[in-house]
């Protein structure tokens, strides 16, 4: 990771003994509990619901523990010849979405733009976001691997309905998609991983609702900004609409949202 992702202070992890990392510094005390960004400057540890910004100058050493996936349903085998293709990635409004080509939490190849005539909201998304969490549903489930939910922050279908008139996800004109593009490592997550994801937050099985592995191609700069964001795509497939957590784009709950359900009332 570059220096420049520390702007992106979201990315938090509650440690647990389940994954208990370990920083030494030169004085020799050894502080545990979650490495959720580690730099040339800086390193930052996740203790419970504190957060240490610690000096690299201060580091002697940082001992990661490995994070082990658990057991999840076998997910389906992808075809031999798939190739995930990731477009025009990064999207840019007021141009056609990347149309990605990815699998889904099934193991099955998705196109993007085979929702092209509905209203699409993607929400680019890292399992250790606890924004992402929180928008996924994670105070009503929980948070995924013992990480809590950014406290204030609503599921999406909820802010969804609250925002934009009633709208909830099994409305037929929309359709909600999560593109998971950080694993708990900050890399390309499994299938498998996607398919824990899903199933732990009920989006599994809803018709209009698809959650999908992103691809190495996609752990860019650009990528690590967008999170936590949303995006909205109108039905010729432009992205007319993108909110950024962290600040900048579009206010979620005045703009955005409100927006999507102008659009989707269009397409009555």
């Amino acid at each position: 990771m570059k220096t420049s992702y520390l702007s992106v202070l979201i990315l938090a992890l509650c440690a647990g003994t389940m994954r208990a990392d370990e920083v030494t510094l030169n004085d020799g005390s050894v502080l545990k509990g979650k490495v959720t960004i580690e730099t040339e400057e800086k390193v930052i540890l996740q203790q419970g619901a504190s957060r240490l910004v610690i000096d690299r100058s201060q580091v002697a050493r940082v001992d990661k523990t490995p994070f082990v996936m658990p057991e999840a349903p076998r997910p389906a085998t992808p075809p031999a010849d798939f190739k995930p293709d990731i477009g025009t990635w990064p999207p840019r409004t007021g141009q056609s979405y990347p149309d990605l080509a990815l699998l889904d939490s099934n193991g099955n190849p998705f196109r993007l733009s085979s929702l092209k005539g509905k209203v699409i909201l993607v929400e680019p998304v890292g399992m250790s976001c606890v924004a992402c969490q929180a928008l996924s549903g994670g105070h009503t489930c929980g948070g995924y691997l013992g990480i809590t939910p950014q406290p204030g922050i609503d599921s999406l279908e909820d802010v969804l309905a609250r925002f934009g008139s009633g709208l909830r996800f099994d409305n037929p004109n929309i359709a909600y998609v999560q593109v998971v593009i950080f694993n708990l490592d900050l890399k390309a997550p499994s299938v498998a991983e996607v398919r824990a994801w899903a199933d732990h937050f009920n989006l599994s099985g809803r018709p209009n609702v698809h959650v999908l592995a992103g691809s190495p191609q996609m752990l860019t700069q650009a990528s690590f900004n967008m999170i936590p964001g949303v995006h909205l795509v109108d039905r010729s497939f432009v992205l007319r609409s993108e909110h950024f957590g962290h600040g900048g784009g579009s206010d979620l709950y005045g703009e955005l949202i409100p927006m999507a359900s102008t659009l989707v009332s269009a397409s009555n």
